[in-house]
């Protein structure tokens, strides 16, 4: 029953805060204002052909293919495009990993352009070819294409989905919770020991962020019933009922001897006791240590990369 009651609790005071979790908003779609990164994973087939000379001595024959191209021919893999969002702004890298590429296939290269407000990204390699397709929070798939003029010309299709996301905007967020949340926690362990009322609802809120790393406003607690007057040596166990989303009713006890805190007792913990260590917020590491972000090949050839460094340790 008390854990139910908790877990109540819990969904009703961090809904807010997991909904601002989600990067994509519409089937898959990153939102318009999206900041971060996805990594993608997959293949792509096609053709490619490059412009070459004549050699020496041979007739003056033009070569076959679009725009004079000699060298046609068809080309494939694996393909990682690692792509970082700011709004409409896209950078990013693709890097070949594996499989048949021909004589001029893909193989490692800088992505530039832009998102636009349907979902596809129109972006440029550093020698002109364009890549065009649908970019977001689960896929990124479209076709390679290339101007005349260019010296390798591809016609091609990819296939990646996404492997990694990390929500750069996300974690600012929970970087910014943590600090006001650790302010927070300095200023209430402050009125611990001032007047008895604002020491009860001190308590309480202290006491909330043990059972879950939000917290319950002191706000949220009803006032229990002060004694006109604290007397000296003696004990007040003070009492605060409060309801629940699922119905029922949770308690929260601060025990005083005269007017000065000495424990305190809840549903979630009935023996009276020190106030409990807040549960961390756990801070997502910005560093790359399986290598999804990295412009090579290493997570998806090497098995022992993909798997959690913790392990090893």
């Amino acid at each position: 029953m008390i854990r139910a009651t908790l877990a109540a609790l819990l969904a009703l005071f961090l809904a807010p805060t997991l909904a601002l979790a989600a990067p994509d908003g519409r089937d898959g779609l990153l939102d318009a204002d999206f900041e971060g990164k996805v990594a993608y994973f997959g293949n792509y087939t096609g053709t490619s052909s490059v412009m070459a000379e004549q050699p020496r001595g041979a007739r003056d024959v033009p070569c076959p293919y679009r725009d004079q191209r000699c060298r046609k021919a068809t080309v494939g893999g694996g393909v990682k495009v690692v792509l970082e969002f700011t709004g409409p702004r896209v950078i990013g890298f693709f890097y070949a990993v594996d499989g048949f590429r021909g004589p001029e296939g893909l193989k490692i290269g800088s992505l530039t352009g832009r998102r636009v407000s349907d979902g596809s990204c129109e972006l440029f390699q550093a020698d002109g070819s364009r890549w065009t397709g649908v970019c977001g929070a689960n896929e990124f798939t479209g076709d390679i294409t290339t101007a005349d003029g260019i010296p390798n010309a591809f016609n091609i299709r990819f296939n990646t989905v996404a492997m990694h996301m990390r929500d750069i905007r996300e974690i600012k967020r929970k970087r910014w919770e943590a600090r006001r949340r650790d302010a927070r926690i300095e200023s209430l362990r402050a009125e611990l020991f001032g007047d008895p009322h604002d020491t009860f609802f001190a308590v309480a809120e202290l006491e909330s962020y043990s059972w879950f790393p939000g917290g319950i406003s002191g706000e949220r607690f009803p006032a229990p019933a002060f004694p006109k007057k604290f007397k000296r040596n003696k004990t007040y166990d003070l009492r605060s009922e409060y309801p629940l989303p699922g119905g029922g009713t949770g308690w929260i006890m601060v025990r005083y001897e005269g007017g000065q805190f000495t424990c305190v007792a809840s549903a979630r913990k009935p023996n009276c006791g020190p106030i409990g260590d807040p549960i961390p917020i756990i801070l997502e590491d910005e560093g790359d240590p399986e290598g999804w972000f990295t412009a090579d090949g290493r997570v998806i050839t090497d098995l022992r990369a993909a798997e959690d460094p913790a392990k090893d340790r």
